[in-house]
């Protein structure tokens, strides 16, 4: 490995000069924050200098299932620290930091005391091997673990490895366009916590949409600088030619989102094999080491963490400290700024003219919120009927099955027949259902965000044109990331509320289609006396039952899951306005109140503003110095 530990370029007095002068640049923004009425501005400060006081340095892995994470991770570190066949089912997420020997503990959601498990014993429970889908007992056993898995919150990792030296930390989290509700939570609020992130890709398929927008969505607006992108499976392109286009393809994909983006062709399977001295059990013969890619990426990593390490710990809290100090100048102070040198009696009057407007608002949110629930309900009874009726063509159709079965008369072998009619109809169904969802939910809120922002939008240049501010305002903070050009959620939050919208979706699609065929069919003995009619009527009866009997079930839980996706976008939109409006209002009161305490002394109040003012001005100069 080339991974020597954290040095920096520079010594570490002057991280910590450097340190500390963002620290006091911060305090002072926080502080102008409080003064000026945006109180939600100091918990963004708050979260930027814990993350900056931490010692620690995170590297998050993400990337969607099947391209290779834990391999990558294991090859990094040397050995089969983590099982490289999980499932979608079975993914947790695991924080791995430095240690003298290896060390597994597991963290619950639940009141459970964390528990220590052997690295043994670690692999086989997050990697079960798949059961039997014939054998009741093991896909009872396997469930059981599933669920059980379901509990952990994650997984905390000790090894020794020359890349955890002096505070690294890595993190494998479930895969991207994992379906889980509460998995991809934690993968999404892991995210925001990281200094640095590998995002993971495949060369069998190389930057599909739902990547180029978790990118985007996630990693871009969560102040996240710096990437690289590790293209897995590089033995499956067997041409330079093709390796050549690949790696084109992602470059010309990623630059108008990532700038130049750092790119690296990997086989994590093969670098892994070299690293362990394993043999293999392959036909195919491993490639060389150094057609790996392996080392270019290690060297990469190894020089960033060794070079860029404390630039990057202090890169965004700076980022972020710029953006406040920016947007708070332009909003909160702009609007007090304008009230200096006005007579009590004419700030009020200004102020005053400004209720109907807000009030007109309100009443246009609310419109559009009314609304807005009145179409989730009717299209949610709308999926609901579809589902429904997909659900009792899927009973028909494994009727049918047991009606054309040809095969032995066995239980077991009438549930295959069933099985094989059913499981199509199953996931066509589960992917019509969630294209609709998808389609509903995307309308919808496209259609309620434009109005909403439209509704701010007269109410900002009514605010604008009272005082007489030139500037575009930003009443209140987005506190999520960095805005960026193409930015179109201002009003809505950016960050916060543009990444509702995907993982809703992603909660509503696991539609549980309960049909329970795989236990067998208690047909009885002798069934060689019995006539092949009677056998088939009794298990015609039978899985005509069973499936129809998970018919409420199934709808219960869509309808369940789908009141509260939709309650939550609702509130989350109503929030995002309200919460804009509020500090707005705050901000006028504030105004008004000081005026008033001051007796009209246009003096004091021109005072205090450029005291502000210069206070922001020199936080942000020097934090941009810092750059």
């Amino acid at each position: 490995m080339t991974f020597e530990g954290a040095k920096t370029c520079v010594s570490l007095e002057e991280f910590k000069q450097k340190q500390k002068q963002v620290e006091a640049c911060l305090a002072d923004i926080r502080q102008a924050a409080h003064d000026l009425g945006a109180p939600q501005v100091t918990t963004v400060i708050d979260a930027a200098l814990s993350s900056m006081q931490e010692e620690k340095f995170r590297l998050v892995v993400v990337g969607e299932f099947s391209h290779g994470k834990s391999t990558l991770i294991n090859a990094l570190l040397g050995d089969r620290v983590l099982p490289s066949s999980v499932q979608p089912t079975t993914a947790i997420l695991s924080v791995i930091s430095g240690n003298d020997v290896p060390k597994f503990k597991l963290l619950y959601r639940d009141n459970r005391k964390p528990s220590e498990i052997s690295q043994e014993e670690f692999i086989a429970l997050v990697a079960p091997p798949d059961p039997d889908r014939n054998s009741l007992e093991q896909v009872t056993e396997y469930d059981s673990q599933v669920a059980e898995l379901k509990k952990i919150a994650q997984a905390e990792i000790g090894f020794p490895s020359p890349l955890l030296i002096s505070g690294v930390e890595l993190v494998d989290t479930p895969g991207t366009n994992d379906l889980d509700p509460v998995r991809e939570q934690i993968t999404y609020e892991f995210i925001p916590q990281a200094d640095a992130v590998v995002i993971v890709l495949s060369a069998k398929r190389i930057l599909a949409q739902s990547e180029v927008d978790f990118i985007r969505d996630r990693i871009l607006k969560a102040d996240i600088q710096r990437l690289f992108f590790a293209i897995n499976f590089a033995d499956f392109l067997k041409t330079d030619v093709d390796r050549s286009k690949v790696v084109e393809y992602a470059r010309s994909q990623l630059r108008p989102i990532v700038g130049e983006p750092r790119l690296f062709l990997v086989c994590a399977k093969d670098a892994l094999y070299h690293r362990r001295g394993a043999q293999t059990s392959s036909l195919r013969k491993p490639l060389p080491f150094t057609e790996t890619g392996f080392r270019e990426l290690e060297e990469a990593l190894s020089n960033f963490l060794n070079g860029d390490r404390g630039a990057v710990k202090l890169g965004k809290p700076i980022a972020i400290g710029v953006r406040l100090a920016k947007e708070l100048s332009s909003g909160p102070l702009a609007v007090r700024k304008a009230g200096v040198g006005l007579s009590a009696e004419a700030l009020q009057q200004r102020i005053q003219s400004l209720k109907p407007h807000i009030v007109t608002a309100q009443l246009q949110k609310n419109e559009v919120l009314d609304g807005l629930k009145s179409r989730f309900a009717n299209e949610g009874s709308a999926i609901a009927f579809e589902l429904r009726k997909g659900l009792e063509n899927i009973a028909l159709a494994g009727v049918a099955a047991v009606d054309t079965h040809q095969g032995e008369l066995t239980g077991e072998a009438i549930l295959q027949s069933v099985e094989r009619a059913v499981a199509p109809l199953q996931t066509r169904l589960v992917e019509h259902i969630k294209s609709r969802q998808e389609s509903t939910l995307s309308d919808e809120y496209a259609r309620a965000r434009r109005r909403i922002e439209a509704a701010w939008g007269d109410l900002q240049t009514t605010v604008d044109q009272t005082f007489s501010i030139s500037q575009n305002m930003s009443l209140t903070i987005d506190n999520s990331r960095e805005p960026s050009k193409d930015d179109d959620n201002v009003v809505f939050g950016g960050g916060i509320f543009a990444g509702l919208l995907m993982a809703a979706m992603h909660v509503a699609f696991p539609i549980a289609i309960v049909v329970g065929l795989l236990t067998t069919i208690g047909l009885g003995a002798g069934i060689e006396q019995r006539r092949r009619e009677a056998i088939l009527g009794k298990a015609r009866f039978q899985i005509d039952n069973r499936l129809r009997d998970g018919i409420p079930q199934a709808i219960t839980k869509f309808e369940l899951d789908w009141k509260r996706l939709t309650d939550n976008i609702i509130s989350s939109v109503d929030s995002a306005f309200s919460v804009r409006l509020n500090s707005l209002q705050s901000q006028l009161n504030q105004l008004e109140n000081q005026k008033q305490s001051e007796l009209e002394n246009a003096r004091l109040q021109a005072e205090w503003c450029e005291t502000m003012n210069l206070s922001l001005q020199r936080a942000t100069r020097v934090l941009e110095a810092m750059r």
